[in-house]
């Protein structure tokens, strides 16, 4: 009789357990299928209102990490599935699979990432690494089957060129003023050849630092708590970053001795990306000795305007993030009273 009731109550444990996990499946599957359609809406949104882009691009992987979080990797990786399938049927196979991979790529690492509780500074490195993924998967699909490339790009530059020439000769710019702005003109556009794979990178970091902001925000208002990045006048640069930059520099300017153009290329690209990220690194120490000396906060302001405005100083942002990357400014003490 004891082990009769045993094997009842077990019974019945057992329906109760199995219950509770069909609800739970259905609960998830619900709220994927909610947060799918957010998805498409947002893309949609994304896509034919084109000024409303610009924003609801920062948003795009938010619903994908939420339901990561709340749900784990097979319903956040069945959502995007979905999502792709019904935006096919608004913007066509291939549009939805650049779209899908966008928000999909950057919502699962940022998903992953909150789950486990990673540093913001790796999260954001993660989530750079899938937008990058996602770009040039993006660039890949454009270049099979719309046959797009590099040079296409660049002569829709110079036709922009050309159209705001006959704007200047209206506004009576002389034609030497003209020939001055191609020529620097035509500079930007082979320096951007050169540079592109950097200019990739860095736009790649830019926006998933802004993607990481926006879900951080969003998620703490459904009550979630996501860990910021550090405050941004403590962001110094590793020390070990100063030998990728050498190594970068010395491929290049010793181009004549080794001969290897890629070499040169891929060094030239090394030395632009670690230049962008020591003049971030100068820029935070300016804003570090702002507060540490108990300046007009209004400076900070002033030398964020200043760097990108004026090139001298974007140098002197470069040697001072380089500096402090290898002395460590911040911790020589405080300042005598």
């Amino acid at each position: 009789m004891a082990s009769g009731r045993k094997k009842q109550e077990k019974r019945k444990s057992g329906i109760a357990t199995g219950m509770g996990a069909t609800q739970v499946r259905t609960r998830s599957m619900v709220e994927g299928a909610l947060l799918a359609g957010v998805t498409v809406v947002l893309a949609l949104l994304g896509f034919y209102i084109p000024f409303l882009g610009l924003i609801i691009v920062f948003l795009w992987p938010v619903p994908i990490a939420l339901i990561h979080m709340r749900h784990g990797l097979r319903t956040s990786v069945l959502t995007v599935v979905v999502a792709g399938l019904v935006l096919m049927t608004f913007v066509g196979p291939v549009q939805a699979l650049v779209m899908a991979l966008s928000f999909g790529l950057v919502g699962l690492a940022f998903g992953i990432s909150f789950e486990k509780g990673y540093p913001a500074s790796k999260t954001v490195i993660l989530g750079a690494i899938a937008l990058l993924l996602s770009f040039a998967v993006s660039l890949g699909i454009s270049v099979i089957f719309f046959g797009f490339n590099l040079g296409q790009l660049e002569a829709q530059f110079r036709e922009a060129f050309q159209g705001a020439t006959e704007v200047y000769r209206r506004l009576g710019m002389s034609a030497e003023a003209i020939a001055q702005a191609k020529k620097f003109w035509d500079m930007v556009l082979a320096t951007f050849r050169i540079i592109f794979p950097a200019a990739f990178i860095a736009a790649g970091l830019f926006n998933a630092f802004l993607n990481f902001e926006v879900s951080r925000l969003v998620l703490r208002r459904l009550g979630y708590t996501i860990a910021p990045l550090p405050p941004f006048e403590e962001w110094r640069i590793p020390r070990w970053t100063v030998a990728i930059y050498a190594a970068g520099l010395l491929a290049t300017s010793l181009e004549k001795y080794h001969g290897q153009k890629w070499l040169s290329l891929m060094g030239t690209n090394v030395f632009v990306f670690m230049s962008l990220v020591f003049m971030v690194g100068g820029l935070s120490l300016a804003f570090h000795l702002i507060s540490r000396y108990d300046l007009p906060k209004g400076l900070k302001g002033v030398a964020v305007v200043a760097i990108f405005l004026i090139a001298p100083l974007q140098q002197v942002a470069v040697l001072a993030g380089l500096a402090d990357a290898i002395i460590d400014f911040r911790s020589l003490g405080e300042p005598e009273v």
